[in-house]
């Protein structure tokens, strides 16, 4: 594998068969803990009724692993802008070079309480990792452990020590989530209206939450809605396209680094999800967490379709993490509780296609991630 790996990256002389052994081994370590905590549940009394929950020291384990290295990195293609915006965010003009309100608060917060530059990107690597762990626990005994965090390792986490900003807005959208599927709209919308201020690109969820919205009062409505935004589908390319903060990403391609590969076989990667509700709609009936999943693989399509024309919005493609790392792993969860048939080997058929995913990751973005090979501040 590693031969096949090193024959697809564009820089040879970059190349590390220690760093990619060294992500293999946190991304099996993360998973082999997450699935003790869950092996060996604990059990409390809670309102008269019996509940499980996670077993926290091995959870604990879990996150330290994912933590330690991403907090003490000194890899990533963004991570001097990130330090540069620490250390100069109290230039009163730092809001002209584009960057987002509330990330510019939380650094001048940490700058000057008098954290260090590494302190501030430990810090957030914890906030990020710690809300989805905290949005993974909120469903305790009722999701799948070894299918969320195999898929937060394998699909997002080693994209987080490049993309910092944006992973922090996909984790607090994770987080509040739990709203969303508790259909408490108001709490909700107000953490999407705040972490907006934190990466712009979180408006795009506006896209799920209209539809999931639709969806939910009536299919026909959802449908007329969808079909809209696929008509309108060009109008929207040129707007975003002149918006900087998309446009810009458009020059990877002209560097050659990005090759129009953002995007691509959106198709094939959604057709799978797609079977996995069929299955679910079969088994469970139309629970709020099948007609999410839906809803949001429907939106995911729609908008990696779009990233062919609009780069960034491939990377946006982030804030639908919480189909992989809630929605699935609590329906594999439900239909395992109710002995669903085929449901082992339709899991075992899941991770396989996240293990392709990731496989895909590292032979296609490591080099444009920057990440390659692995050093730490120390």
């Amino acid at each position: 594998m590693l031969e096949l790996l090193q024959q697809s990256y564009p820089e040879e002389s970059y190349w590390d068969n220690n760093t990619i052994i060294l992500y293999l081994f946190i991304t099996a370590l993360s998973v082999l803990f997450a699935s003790l905590a869950q092996l060996s549940k604990k059990e409390r009394f809670q309102n008269n009724l019996l509940k499980h929950k996670p077993n926290l020291f091995f959870l604990s384990v879990s996150f330290a692993i994912l933590f330690v290295f991403s907090a003490f990195r000194d890899v990533g293609t963004d991570l001097p802008v990130y330090r540069n915006i620490f250390e100069t965010v109290n230039n009163p003009d730092i809001l002209d070079f584009g960057i987002e309100p509330g990330f510019v608060l939380i650094n001048k917060f940490l700058n000057n309480i008098g954290l260090s530059r590494d302190a501030a990107i430990a810090f957030f690597s914890f906030i990020t990792l710690l809300l989805i762990y905290k949005a993974i626990y909120r469903y305790g005994y009722a999701i799948n452990w070894t299918l969320s965090i195999f898929a937060l390792s394998a699909l997002f986490y080693f994209q987080s020590y490049n993309l910092m900003r944006m992973y922090l807005a996909a984790s607090i959208m994770l987080y509040a989530s739990y709203y969303l599927f508790e259909l408490k709209w108001r709490k909700y919308l107000i953490i999407w209206f705040a972490t907006i201020f934190i990466h712009f690109s979180t408006f795009l969820l506006i896209v799920p939450f209209s539809l999931f919205y639709l969806y939910l009062r009536n299919k026909q409505s959802f449908y007329i809605g969808l079909a809209v935004l696929i008509i309108i589908s060009r109008l929207m390319i040129t707007a975003l396209d002149a918006i900087p903060m998309f446009a810009r990403y458009n020059s990877y391609i002209e560097a050659g680094l990005m090759e129009n590969s953002i995007g691509f076989m959106q198709i094939a990667i959604c057709i799978p999800l797609f079977l996995i509700y069929l299955y679910a709609k079969k088994k469970l009936g139309e629970t709020i967490y099948v007609k999410a999943l839906f809803v949001f693989t429907c939106s995911s399509l729609f908008l990696g379709i779009l990233s062919y024309k609009i780069m960034m919005i491939g990377r946006a493609l982030v804030y639908y993490n919480v189909i992989y790392i809630i929605l699935i792993p609590i329906i594999f969860k439900l239909c395992t509780l109710k002995r669903s048939s085929y449901i082992e080997l339709i899991k075992f058929a899941y991770m396989l296609y996240i293990s392709f995913r990731f496989y895909d990751y590292l032979k296609t973005y490591l080099y444009m991630d920057g990440i390659m090979p692995y050093k730490s501040i120390f």
